[in-house]
């Protein structure tokens, strides 16, 4: 997901009290730009190592979408024209049901994910580990993996973490 920074003009927001629809603009307080245009993308790796855009989904407010819901427009939009797709995406777009769904239409997925997400999980292999070791199990096509850690939070000080990880990029036989 992208943000970027607009800021509608008084000719825009007249056009658009006019028309009763609403003006796609965002706040989201963790992106450099927080107020702005909402924009997924669905980016792959050229052979030069640089990033190609696949697909763009704009996030406009007068038609319902999320990040999931987005990943599946875009998804939509290109299937079937690229072989050995893999998904990579944060917690925002991870979920139990998202890797079901691509894994059904043969594509490979890694997200982070949420701790409420399939939390028995997590809590599982969270615990007895150590910091700095990862902990992993695998359940039907899936890889979870769960990784304790620190980071530094708003205040400049250290926490501990966990950093929680699914994948159905492995197989086990």
């Amino acid at each position: 997901e992208s943000l970027y920074s607009y800021k509608p003009s008084k000719k825009v927001k007249k056009l658009f009290e006019s028309s009763r629809d609403t003006i796609p603009v965002v706040y989201i307080p963790r992106k450099p730009h927080k107020n702005g245009l909402l924009v997924y993308k669905l980016n792959c790796k050229s052979k030069s190592n640089l990033p190609y855009v696949l697909s763009v989904f704009p996030h406009l407010i007068s038609v319902p979408s999320g990040p999931q819901e987005s990943l599946k427009q875009l998804i939509s939009k290109i299937q079937g024209l690229y072989s050995n797709l893999h998904v990579i995406g944060d917690s925002a777009f991870g979920s139990y049901q998202m890797l079901e769904y691509l894994f059904s239409l043969g594509i490979t997925a890694t997200f982070s994910m949420r701790i409420n997400e399939m939390e028995f999980i997590w809590k599982l292999l969270e615990r007895c580990l150590q910091k700095g070791c990862w902990s992993s199990c695998y359940k039907e096509n899936f890889l979870f993996s769960v990784y304790f850690g620190e980071h530094e939070n708003e205040d400049g000080k250290t926490v501990d973490c966990y950093h929680h990880v699914a994948t159905s990029g492995f197989t086990f036989h």
